[in-house]
């Protein structure tokens, strides 16, 4: 997944860019936060600098955009390798069968 993070890249504007024939300036995530953190205007400065309530907002501005990042790289690893779409699926029926059990066993305790 890291690889797929490190091949991704986005505009000037931090959106992802889908297509392959992309003209205009292109970054990858490092360039992009570069860029971020040098641009003045950028979004991290139009948050407080420093901790408020225990919050850095300057750095959830860098970090919701590399988690916008991860979401992409998982998906298209998703795709990539169907395998893991299969372990999903089947870990979300498993869960399902449990609480259906969970919930057959409370019914029957509840009706005693």
């Amino acid at each position: 997944m890291l690889e797929i993070k490190n091949e991704t890249r986005v505009d000037k504007n931090g959106n992802i860019i889908y297509d392959s024939t992309f003209s205009d300036k292109q970054y990858t995530l490092a360039e992009y936060v570069e860029k971020m953190i040098l641009d003045k205007n950028s979004a991290i400065y139009a948050h407080p600098s420093g901790t408020i309530n225990g919050k850095d907002e300057q750095a959830q501005v860098i970090i919701d955009f590399v988690h916008r990042i991860d979401r992409h790289a998982k998906k298209l690893m998703m795709n990539e390798f169907p395998i893991f779409a299969e372990r999903k699926r089947d870990l979300i029926i498993n869960k399902a069968k449990k609480y259906n059990e969970h919930y057959k066993t409370l019914e029957t305790l509840a009706n005693n």
